[in-house]
């Protein structure tokens, strides 16, 4: 179940990418233009692309294409450009103009593909012009933690009067969240700000502000004139959501040399980009991804790797899903605690441990055994000298491209660990010689 999950995020991450426009929501007034501008996988550069007209995406008016068709009524004041010149891609674009109250409704830019188009959903709204208050658009969609801004313009007769945002589906029932008489609630002082700009008598416009947006900021907001009888107002819709994810990169903590000595090392995945973003860890096999962990960082040792692998990491949030460039991981020398292994990956620069590390070697205790004569009176007891591994390392290991450095540091230990032995020898050698020329001096007397 977790594989077909798996596999089933990765073809929705692919098919987001497919086609994107720069905005999902669109305000105009009567008369106005509107521009789309999209992108797409170059693949579908030569594929037929269109607009349709209608709330489902599988029942809805196709009024354009890029193959030439338009609907009557669109002739003269829309069209739809597939930007790709002499097989180079550069974008897709829609426009229309002039547009009319009619024109409000949901709209999908699509592209023509077998078996189901890959669409992307617009939704265009068309007001007709206050001339007492406007605001230079209704609909504003974000992701959390960005900004919005509120332009308005207004009668110059009320350029003393108060002007207010309020929040809530009705505009008699709205709730004031800040005035240009001082009045703020408290949850926006850090993030708002409504500003009439009038100096010395000269109408400048209105301007309201909302920073780190949140999403529980998502909802029907009034501009508004105190006015008597009848306040003037202005609907704006603001929509905010999560921001997608962008791919994730994998880092090492550390140097990725400490791979050649059997060490532990720790990959961390992280996202530039996305609100509230999780992270998995898989390992692929062939065509099937096995969930690890769902924490940023994976830890390697020798222990887990048993055998060749290659591991992918995967950002996601509620809105999207994006996977990190793949991290192959080759195990030189298999083993419990002392293993070699190396990785290869985008992130990683590129290193041999054949080339650049001593194998790792268990340790070993050698004992040289050197027996001295013994003599009728009383011998020598036998000296036995302990070496550790150093000595037969030294002595067995093979060259392995080590600095010519501590080539020479090596030599000189070997050199000093020889003398000592060499000097018991001969001192003990020549003493029992000494000996036994004593002994014959004897019998001879």
């Amino acid at each position: 179940m977790n594989t077909m999950r798996v596999l089933y995020l990765l073809l929705v991450s692919q098919v987001n990418a497919q086609l994107q426009c720069h905005q999902h929501m669109f305000s105009a007034t009567v008369g106005q233009t509107i521009n789309v501008a999209c992108t797409y996988d170059t693949k579908y550069r030569f594929s037929k692309k269109y607009l349709c007209l209608g709330e489902s995406r599988s029942t809805c008016e196709i009024l354009m294409d890029t193959d030439g068709f338009m609907k009557a009524e669109y002739r003269s004041r829309a069209r739809i450009t597939d930007a790709v010149y002499r097989g180079l891609y550069r974008g897709l674009h829609v426009q229309m103009t002039g547009l009319q109250l009619s024109d409000t409704g949901i709209y999908w830019v699509g592209i023509d593909k077998i078996y189901a188009d890959i669409m992307f959903m617009i939704q265009v709204k068309v007001t007709e012009v206050n001339a007492q208050l406007q605001c230079h658009q209704h609909m504003f969609s974000a992701t959390v933690g960005q900004t919005i801004n509120v332009a308005c313009t207004y009668d110059t007769k009320y350029r003393f009067s108060k002007k207010y945002l309020c929040l809530g589906e009705s505009r008699s029932t709205c709730e004031i969240l800040m005035d240009t008489d001082g009045f703020m609630k408290a949850e926006y002082r850090s993030r708002a700000r409504i500003t009439d700009a009038v100096y010395r008598g000269l109408y400048r416009g209105l301007h309201v502000q909302m920073t780190g947006l949140q999403l529980s900021d998502t909802g029907i907001y009034w501009v508004g004139i105190d006015k008597i009888y009848a306040d003037i107002m202005f609907m704006i819709q603001v929509k905010v959501t999560e921001e997608a994810v962008s791919r994730p990169h994998v880092r090492p903590v550390g140097s990725p040399l400490l791979t050649c000595k059997g060490q532990p090392l720790t990959l961390t995945c992280r996202s530039e980009r996305g609100t509230n973003a999780q992270y998995s860890w898989y390992r692929r096999n062939y065509s099937e991804a096995e969930l690890l962990q769902s924490v940023p960082n994976l830890h390697l040792d020798c222990a887990f790797l048993t055998q060749d692998a290659v591991f992918v990491c995967s950002a996601h949030n509620t809105i999207s899903r994006q996977f990190s460039e793949d991290v192959f991981c080759q195990v030189l020398q298999p083993g419990h605690e002392n293993c070699v292994y190396s990785l290869t990956s985008e992130a990683v620069d590129s290193y041999d441990c054949r080339t650049t590390t001593l194998t790792p070697t268990t340790t070993a205790m050698t004992t040289v055994e050197v027996s001295s004569f013994e003599t009728q009176t009383g011998g020598y007891e036998n000296i036995t000298l302990h070496a550790n591994e150093t000595l037969v390392d030294f002595l067995l290991r093979s060259w392995s491209g080590v600095p010519l450095w501590y080539d020479v540091i090596r030599w000189t230990l070997f050199v000093t660990m020889i003398i000592p032995i060499a000097v018991v020898h001969t001192c003990t050698w020549i003493r029992s010689s000494e000996h036994r020329d004593s002994h014959k001096h004897h019998k001879c007397g």
